[in-house]
């Protein structure tokens, strides 16, 4: 059921000419047979008879190149992407030159998600061939495939097994109002027909359906029935705004010559179908398929090959006159919808967006699906790829939703398949995100009880919360929100920071450090703490992040006035570390001073090595010093000097800026 990128129930409709006898000449040669099925793209038949072919040419070289390669594109036909790589690889080998080979030979190892191995055969390809746009195109996707797998999506995808068959299975559509009916195309052995797609070697399809109950559990699918489901091929359902319709497509068959494909209709009659009836749009000879009923109950899309399109096949549309009973003239979507490749499977959803997939503009690879809306009678907006894990580096295809609601199934032959299509249940579960954590002294790590949370949001949102004996505080938090957190208790500075839901995809907990400092003039504040190279007055780059805090501080309390009290180890003389100290408290006030602060809120003040480091539970807690150690030169001095990874983690502790709050007016 496949051709060339995956185009699964159009392809079905090929004539098996070459299967009946019109086409097999077995006084050919097994080569001129297997080439004469190619070209009647019976790709399933020609794999066997290249075999045979293959057989037969011992000692011909070129023959046996030709022969690899022409398996490997019958596999690439029908998708089976590991099969094709495997006989492209085997041309390569052999010596075989087509520049085609490159690119369909980086196409399925794409497919198969060997990202680097595709990139270096599509930038080869596009050297050898620079005006090709396929080879351009080829990479792009790969370089997509790579970017959008690795990015954070809302989307779920999951595998439904009841649907799904060893056969192919795809064109999921809901087929009633509420939404516990699904409609499917199937070539499980159990479909009417009884003939074998020499394309694809899978028997010809029907429309099945499947009832959910209301534990949420999908029946054994079963065929449609009525007049729906014949011995040809029949699928890709759809239904018009009360479900009364389905349209469908059929392949038609002549024994003379090759047909193409219609779309049928027929009314509901209970629990079955009546007999179907056509809409006329081209003649047989022309592939139309893929009916999509608008929400008007008029306006019909559908993708076509007729004399008009742009590429393979094109998205077209056409509106029903109720009064005259007649169909317009089909219309083409445009270019800024259709491209040189193929544009397949749309669907109209209740909200009016409409959804379809291409091979031809910019994607992951294969067929990817795309999401448009009407924005006049004849223009839409550009299609926007839907990404991973809607998207993969394969066939996605033959999306619908329940109703307004971000959920529903899709079709796609990506990796982890039970068949060759296969159904997914994806759905965009809802954001929940929330601000959660406990109010602590910054200095001892102690629970602060009775501290005020306010929470402030740049859409107006005010929330206040007072805590409790544990300290803990939770808030929801909308989405696409910045916010600003203000903590504030009596005899403590007040904490502040920002936290953002913007861009966030899943749901999470942000627990932001929540930290609050003694307000006491006799004791430093421990946020920031500034820390310097040995012998250097210049505070490590590093710092500076702190700095602005403080910098932020200073401007939420426009009358504070503070000490910036600077510390050395004890290398040097006293009186030299006396004086460094000093530059390094002066280097932190031109820092500020250089933010905007007034250089009368703040008073350096070098300390040298006369105040040691008392080591705090928090400072315990990040180095290998105990809480209650002090840093003095007697304590450190019997560690191993020099080199010591203790001693030089001491002295850098002791390198430090502290500052106390002088006035608080």
């Amino acid at each position: 059921m496949k051709k060339i990128l995956l185009i699964p129930l159009m392809w079905l409709c090929i004539v098996n000419v070459y299967a009946q006898g019109g086409g097999s000449d077995w006084a050919k040669s097994f080569s001129e047979t297997a080439d004469d099925a190619f070209k009647a793209e019976l790709y399933f038949d020609a794999i066997e008879l290249y075999n045979r072919a293959f057989q037969k040419s011992k000692g011909n070289k070129i023959e046996r190149q030709r022969i690899y390669f022409q398996i490997g594109i019958c596999y690439r036909n029908i998708a089976n992407y590991r099969e094709a790589e495997t006989w492209l690889e085997k041309a390569k080998k052999y010596g075989h030159l087509d520049p085609l080979l490159i690119l369909y030979l980086a196409d399925a190892k794409k497919y198969n998600n060997q990202f680097e191995e595709a990139l270096k055969l599509y930038e080869k390809y596009v050297k050898k061939l620079p005006d090709d746009p396929l080879g351009k195109l080829g990479l792009e996707s790969c370089k997509l495939a790579m970017k959008w797998m690795e990015e954070e999506s809302r989307f779920e995808v999951n595998k439904i097994k009841v649907f799904n068959s060893s056969s192919d299975d795809f064109a999921p559509s809901y087929g009633k109002k509420n939404y516990r009916v699904l409609y499917f195309t199937s070539s499980r052995p159990a479909a009417t027909g009884n003939e074998v797609d020499g394309t694809s070697g899978q028997d010809f399809s029907d429309v099945f359906f499947s009832i959910q109950d209301r534990k949420k559990k999908w029946s054994a699918p079963k065929k449609v029935e009525g007049g729906i489901n014949t011995e040809l091929n029949e699928g890709a359902a759809s239904f018009n705004k009360k479900f009364q319709k389905i349209y469908f497509t059929k392949c038609l068959k002549n024994k003379k010559e090759n047909m193409g494909s219609q779309i049928y209709w027929a009314a509901s009659k209970g629990t079955r179908w009546g007999e179907a009836e056509v809409i006329k749009i081209a003649h047989d000879s022309i592939v139309v398929t893929h009916p999509a009923m608008a929400q008007d109950d008029k306006t019909l899309y559908f993708s076509s090959n007729m004399r008009g399109t742009l590429g393979g096949m094109d998205l077209w549309v056409q509106v029903y006159d109720k009064k005259t009973k007649i169909w317009s003239k089909p219309r083409n979507l445009g270019p800024n919808i259709n491209t040189a490749g193929n544009e397949q499977y749309p669907v109209v959803r209740k909200n009016g967006e409409i959804y379809f997939s291409s091979d031809g503009l910019p994607g992951m690879g294969g067929l990817d699906i795309f999401k448009t809306t009407r924005t006049s009678d004849s223009t839409f907006s550009d299609p926007v790829n839907l990404k991973y894990p809607i998207n993969t580096p394969r066939d996605d295809f033959g999306i619908t939703f329940e109703k307004y609601a971000d959920n529903g199934f899709l079709s796609s032959n990506r990796i982890g398949g039970k068949g060759g299509d296969d159904i997914y249940e994806f759905n965009m579960p809802p954001i929940e995100v929330f601000l959660d954590g406990h109010v602590r002294d910054d200095a001892t790590q102690e629970i602060i009880e009775g501290a005020i949370v306010e929470l402030r949001g740049s859409d107006g949102s005010v929330a206040i919360d007072t805590v409790g004996r544990d300290g803990y505080y939770k808030f929801p938090l909308k989405n696409d929100v910045d916010y600003e957190i203000e903590i504030k208790k009596k005899d403590f500075l007040a904490g502040f920071t920002r936290i953002s839901t913007k861009g966030i995809m899943k749901s999470k907990t942000i627990q932001p450090e929540s930290s609050l400092g003694l307000v006491n003039t006799k004791a430093p504040i421990n946020l920031p703490r500034i820390d310097y190279e040995m012998s250097d007055s210049v505070f490590k780059p590093e710092s500076k992040e702190d700095l602005l805090k403080l910098v932020e501080i200073l401007n939420k309390y426009p009358k504070m006035k503070i000490e910036l009290r600077s510390h050395t180890d004890y290398s040097g003389s006293t009186g030299d570390n006396k004086a460094l100290s000093q530059k390094r408290a002066q280097s932190v006030v031109d820092f500020l001073v250089a933010e905007g602060i007034a250089s009368e809120r703040l008073k350096p003040v070098g300390s040298g090595e006369s105040s040691p480091l008392t080591v705090s539970k928090k400072v315990a807690e990040e180095t290998a010093f105990h809480e209650g150690d002090v840093l003095t030169e007697k304590f450190l001095g019997p560690i191993t000097r020099k080199g010591d990874k203790k001693w030089d983690e001491g002295m850098q502790l002791n390198r430090r800026t502290e500052f106390f709050i002088l006035n608080m007016e």
